[in-house]
């Protein structure tokens, strides 16, 4: 969903990964990470469908709604949800690049070089793309690097 921008882009694409990982089957090789090929093959269909919409990837619908925040009282669970919102937009209008090195180290928890390898790019590459993922969530939340 992260990936995606939104629940349902991020439902759809789970479906056509899937449907596509059956039809090629037989190109997975035994013995390596099913992760790591199933990763490739979104990737790819996410790549194939921004293309052909002529889109870098943002969506401005991309909410997540938490099921529950925590906090007492109404006031911190309402600066909460709208903090939360706040970055969820962020992250859903972050170009690809970005947004998918965030998911993959971030939210995932994948090491730096393991999402080098996931992207086949240098792992320079993904500390470079975190940190100015980061930045633009943070001043889109309102804690960037602010003089007041």
């Amino acid at each position: 969903m992260a990936l995606a921008g939104s629940r349902d882009r991020g439902e759809d694409l789970l479906q056509s990964t899937l449907e596509r990982a059956l039809e090629k089957q037989a190109l997975f090789t035994p013995g390596t990470r099913l992760d790591h090929w199933l990763y490739r093959i979104a990737r790819n269909l996410l790549i194939d469908d921004l293309r052909k919409t002529g889109s870098r990837g943002g969506n401005a619908d991309g909410q997540v709604e938490p099921d529950q925040l925590a906090g007492s009282d109404g006031n911190s669970i309402l600066e909460a949800r709208s903090e939360l919102s706040r970055a969820s937009e962020a992250l859903a209008a972050l170009s690809l690049e970005y947004r998918e090195v965030f998911v993959l180290v971030v939210i995932e928890g994948h090491a730096y070089r393991e999402a080098a390898e996931l992207l086949d790019v240098p792992i320079g590459t993904v500390m470079s793309r975190i940190a100015r993922a980061r930045a633009l969530i943070a001043q889109s939340v309102g804690r960037g690097d602010e003089d007041d």
